[in-house]
């Protein structure tokens, strides 16, 4: 966008669009010589840092608050529900194919690896 900037410390990471530039601390030094050796010497009660002050204290922070009782027993049925039906035999298909069924996690991921294999094979044009 075109805009210049100097970050406040060292070692600044910024995620900069495609093609920008980034000038050393010495050369940035000689553009603007008036803070070549920086700031220094700002006071504490300088009238910019009272203002900073007065807007912390004045910010407010509250987070909502929800009562998450009533969905604790429709959580739980979810979560039993869920136990049940991965318990169960699992049918599995490939391009609308029955290729399998696994009762447990290890026939799963057998036939996970299976279908993962076959489309391999599809991809380079043999079907094996």
């Amino acid at each position: 966008t075109g805009q210049s900037f100097i970050p406040e410390g060292r070692d600044v990471v910024l995620n900069l669009p495609k093609g920008s530039s980034v000038l050393k601390a010495s050369k940035t030094a000689q553009l603007i010589p008036k803070y070549a050796k920086g700031t220094g010497g700002i006071p504490a009660d300088a009238k910019i840092f009272r203002d900073m002050r007065a807007v912390q204290q004045q910010l407010v922070v509250s987070a909502p608050t929800a009562d998450n009782s009533i969905n604790e027993g429709t959580l739980n049925h979810i979560l039993e529900t869920l136990k049940i039906i991965s318990q169960k035999e699992t049918a599995f298909y490939f391009d609308g194919k029955l290729i399998g069924r696994a009762k447990n996690k290890q026939d799963a991921q057998r036939l996970m690896e299976e279908m993962y294999t076959q489309q391999i094979k599809n991809q380079r044009g043999g079907f094996q």
